[in-house]
């Protein structure tokens, strides 16, 4: 699963200026998540997100917002980005075949090449 869906109706999250009462729907809404809000000002949380999400590019943005808005509400976010996937790609690119033993990638030289050239890209997409 990429993603954790909390609120099944998106549209509670949209007020079209039109909609009689939105704002009072916003303030509900509000109130109802400050005391999480609250809860987690000041703290640390870590958050892995899956290689997967750097495929979709609205889904990867999406999520660097919602991390965004975290953040501008207090919270510490330490962000662990998966990069199976690139990392696979990279190492087949130049040539080489991913190798898997036991459950564990087994690195050569050209393998850490690809895991270094990765993470930097991925480092600064998320940057």
């Amino acid at each position: 699963q990429l993603v954790s869906v909390v609120e099944q109706d998106p549209s509670v999250f949209t007020l079209p200026a039109t909609q009689a009462g939105g704002g009072d729907r916003f303030v509900e809404l509000f109130r109802s998540c400050a005391p999480y809000i609250k809860m987690h000002q000041g703290r640390t949380i870590v958050l892995h997100i899956s290689s997967l999400v750097l495929e979709h590019s609205s889904l990867f943005e999406e999520t660097m917002v919602d991390l965004s808005i975290l953040s501008l509400l207090g919270v510490r976010v330490v962000l662990v980005v998966g990069m199976h996937g690139q990392v696979d790609d990279a190492v087949r690119a130049a040539g080489a075949e991913p190798q898997i033993v036991g459950g564990r990638r087994v690195s050569d030289a050209n393998t850490l090449r690809a895991v270094q050239q990765v993470s930097g890209e991925v480092r600064a997409r998320v940057e």
